[in-house]
């Protein structure tokens, strides 16, 4: 059904048919718009659009495989994106429609989840689902899916952490970590550098310049790279380590290998 409305001197139309989104469209002339509102109500009649009704939705499933594949696997948080959607998908149910998912569902989802982990936590479950949800409207053809996250309360997220370790934390992780060398190693880089678990995990020796005492910290969470200079006190500890270990004829060993 259309309805025809004049708005701000021009003249809006809004083509409605269940199982189908909204078709939105202004004019200048309103013999124009009722001529749009003719031919899409046609169009709908017809199935010509690409919209594509609930009855073809995927399963929740098969729609999250799909979204980690094509989508999540290009995020940097990839990793732990993964496990959270297959978890939630076990939540939900794997082998429902995606458009049976609805705000109950996943406030039910939410409520439960707050019980057992943090606010913040819950909401970047949240933005995960509803991402994938946008996705499939979006990309897949499915225009007459509703977002059910967008129906619900999100959980307010964490507050900014402006803790740091004390001397003597410091210090009894340090004295603790001589036990694991590989980890003594990335707590040490971490201390002294500031660089996070990632950037550490990703890190090559062939970023390291001993001579200018560098790091070329690459791929980092804002996208950029930056240099980070190597302190009296840990590159020691990079050089005695790089010592140990064969790497290539580029120095391209992967200092993971040494965390991991």
């Amino acid at each position: 059904m259309a309805s025809i409305r004049k708005r701000n001197n021009r003249w809006e139309v809004r083509v409605r048919r269940r199982g189908y989104p909204t078709q939105t469209k202004t004019f200048t002339h309103k013999s124009s718009a009722q001529i749009w509102a003719k031919e899409t109500e046609l169009d709908l009649e017809t199935a010509h659009l690409k919209s594509a009704p609930f009855t073809k939705s995927p399963t929740l499933a098969s729609a999250v495989e799909r979204y980690l594949s094509e989508t999540i696997v290009r995020h940097k948080g990839a990793r732990s994106a993964v496990y959270r959607l297959r978890r939630i998908t076990e939540e939900l149910g794997g082998d429902r429609s995606i458009a049976e998912i609805t705000e109950l569902d996943i406030s039910a989802y939410r409520n439960k989840r707050l019980s057992l982990v943090t606010a913040g936590s819950v909401r970047r479950e949240l933005v995960l689902i509803s991402g994938l949800f946008q996705t499939a409207r979006n990309e897949w053809g499915l225009r007459g899916l509703r977002n059910p996250v967008g129906g619900i309360k999100m959980p307010p997220d964490s507050p900014s952490r402006s803790r740091r370790l004390n001397p003597c934390e410091k210090e009894l992780l340090i004295t603790e970590s001589k036990g694991v060398p590989h980890l003594h190693l990335a707590i040490q880089l971490a201390l002294q550098t500031g660089m996070r678990q990632g950037e550490i995990l990703k890190l090559f020796y062939a970023d390291l310049d001993f001579d200018r005492h560098l790091i070329l910290v690459k791929d980092t969470k804002n996208g950029d790279d930056r240099i980070i200079p190597i302190t009296g006190g840990i590159a020691p500890s990079l050089l005695q380590h790089h010592a140990k270990i064969t790497t290539s004829s580029k120095h391209e060993l992967h200092v993971a290998h040494a965390i991991c």
